[in-house]
């Protein structure tokens, strides 16, 4: 057997393993909801649970640039697309597109760490005098 054989009977089975785990993962997703669904008896409740089991998933599709169909959306908690472009580079235009319209906001927000260069100076000054025998009050 060539090596271009094994490496493309390789990737099948890899394929098939990956198709198989979302089969699953689509199942188990299917029965809790159902499961959510039957702890609840009041209209408004069914109708919060439906929302809230559909919020979990968002799926489009995009026709590319090259005329060719990628279907692409959130799932698994994170953003996703089919096309070349976002296997390679972690992202694409399709996905940014859908973010915008899904009024996300596509740059992650930077988280303030409290330690500003003042606080940070301080503490290196005060670090140094420990190492030298020198405390501050």
């Amino acid at each position: 057997m060539t090596l271009a054989a094994e490496v493309l009977r390789a990737t099948a089975a890899e394929k098939l393993m990956i198709d198989m785990k979302r089969a699953r993962d689509e199942k188990a997703r299917f029965f809790d909801a159902l499961e959510r669904l039957n702890r609840v008896t009041k209209p408004a409740q069914v109708f919060d649970t439906v929302l809230e089991v559909a919020d979990d998933r968002i799926r489009a599709t995009c026709l590319g640039d090259s005329g060719r169909t990628w279907h692409l959306g959130w799932w698994r908690g994170a953003w996703g697309c089919q096309c070349p472009s976002n296997a390679f580079r972690r992202g694409c235009a399709h996905v940014l597109a859908l973010r915008r319209v899904c009024n996300e906001p596509t740059r992650p927000t930077r988280e303030h760490a409290g330690l500003t260069a003042a606080r940070m100076r301080a503490a290196q000054d005060e670090a140094t005098s420990v190492r030298n025998g020198r405390r501050s009050a």
